[in-house]
């Protein structure tokens, strides 16, 4: 082949060759410019996240200055609630103050709150309809046992005979007896004063030459009221609640008097007071105690209860401290169960089994109510409770009931009186 041809073969080569690189540099070229163009977008995504970035964080730096002066603002708002709260309380005490002067009155203020019986209640609701219904007595249609008559056998009862008088008709003519009846009455004699002068023979040994009268049975020493007499006043005073100006009134003694009787048979029944004591320490399951202010002689002071069903016993002395039931019951055996209200006194008194006064839970339960009254959670709760308790009370009444021995003692500080009762 001559050289001419297998240089134009060549050269037509290297053209085709140049053509295709041509070509691929084409392609690349276009490539290279959506890369470029591409890698712009990122450049200004990039910048735009930046300042985005940027942005929030100013934006959290203002947002953390923002919540530092909202915290310092509701510090300064709990403050102003705390004082208003103040605030509020003392006008409540205000308004307490107020309502009281204008006799508006609840529980709250009776002598002993809701414990308050209601003969001493200043302003009594009306009787719920179910309390009313309750008359007492046999139920209706009960067919009874009627009424029992007297023996006339019994030498108790005194027999007057009426059929010797002659009664009128009502058409004023004289009525026949044709048979026999009678009817059985109890009567009250009222009491009196009996005046009695005793005249004494004065009586002299012959040997000492010593003098004295005639003993009068049934009075003491230089007293001018018989024993009988002192009984009763201390009777009805101590025992049945009688006041000692009634006392006075009715039967006529000055104050000096009565009070001199109660001392002296204070004295005498000392030692009675002492085995009472006794009793109730050495003798008893469970002793319950309490205690409540007392004016003694224009001076403020306590009257401090301990007792059971067996045994009781009151002590008015001048302090509230827990020295009081540490004298009294030292010695009392360590199983004994004293049942308290929450006074930290008598836990702090001796080492003794202790119980809370199932009354006063029952109090606190009640006193809920009132101050929940449209809770149905604390209403359930409260009617559980109570009933829980009542049953509890009525089971420790159940224990002591058909006793026949029952031990009263009423003890004064300065020695009034002491007495103790044995009811067969």
């Amino acid at each position: 082949m001559h050289y001419s041809q297998r240089f134009r073969k060549q050269q037509q080569a290297c053209q085709n060759e140049n053509d295709c690189l041509l070509f691929h540099f084409g392609k690349l070229s276009e490539e290279n410019r959506f890369l470029f163009s591409a890698n712009c977008r990122l450049k200004a995504d990039a910048e735009k996240f930046v300042s985005a970035q940027i942005e929030l964080r100013d934006e959290s730096i203002r947002l953390r200055d923002r919540n530092r002066d909202l915290e310092n603002e509701c510090t300064t708002l709990r403050e102003k609630r705390d004082q208003l709260l103040r605030i509020v309380e003392s006008q409540k005490n205000d308004i307490q103050k107020l309502t009281k002067e204008l006799n508006k009155r609840s529980w709250k203020e009776e002598f002993y709150g809701s414990a308050t019986p209601s003969s001493k209640q200043f302003l009594r609701p009306n009787s719920s309809d179910d309390n009313r219904v309750k008359r007492g007595g046999a139920k209706i249609g009960h067919p009874g046992h009627g009424r029992r008559g007297f023996d006339p056998a019994n030498s108790e009862v005194e027999v007057i005979d009426l059929t010797t008088q002659v009664e009128k008709c009502s058409c004023d003519c004289d009525m026949e007896i044709i048979g026999y009846t009678s009817r059985s009455v109890q009567e009250y004699i009222p009491g009196k004063f009996v005046k009695r002068l005793y005249a004494q023979g004065v009586f002299e040994c012959p040997s000492c030459k010593s003098r004295k009268a005639s003993l009068i049975k049934g009075i003491m020493p230089k007293h001018l009221y018989g024993n009988s007499f002192c009984a009763h006043l201390l009777a009805e005073h101590y025992f049945h609640g009688q006041t000692i100006g009634s006392l006075e009134k009715r039967w006529g003694i000055n104050h000096g008097t009565f009070l001199q009787i109660a001392h002296r048979s204070a004295q005498m029944l000392q030692g009675v007071f002492d085995k009472i004591l006794d009793d109730l320490r050495l003798r008893s399951r469970y002793i319950h105690a309490d205690e409540t202010s007392w004016s003694m002689d224009g001076v403020k002071s306590y009257a401090w209860y301990f007792g059971n069903v067996w045994n009781k016993v009151f002590l008015f002395p001048h302090t509230r401290s827990s020295e009081i039931p540490r004298t009294l019951l030292e010695g009392v055996d360590p199983r004994t169960v004293l049942v308290t209200d929450r006074y930290r006194g008598y836990v702090d008194a001796l080492p003794l089994e202790h119980q809370y006064c199932y009354v006063h839970l029952l109090r606190d339960v009640k006193d809920l109510e009132p101050q929940f009254p449209d809770d149905p959670e604390i209403a359930t709760f409260s009617f559980d409770l109570k009933n829980a308790l009542k049953k509890a009370i009525k089971l420790c009444s159940l224990e002591v009931r058909g006793r026949t021995k029952i031990t009263f003692t009423s003890f004064h500080s300065r020695g009034c009186f002491s007495a103790n009762l044995l009811v067969a």
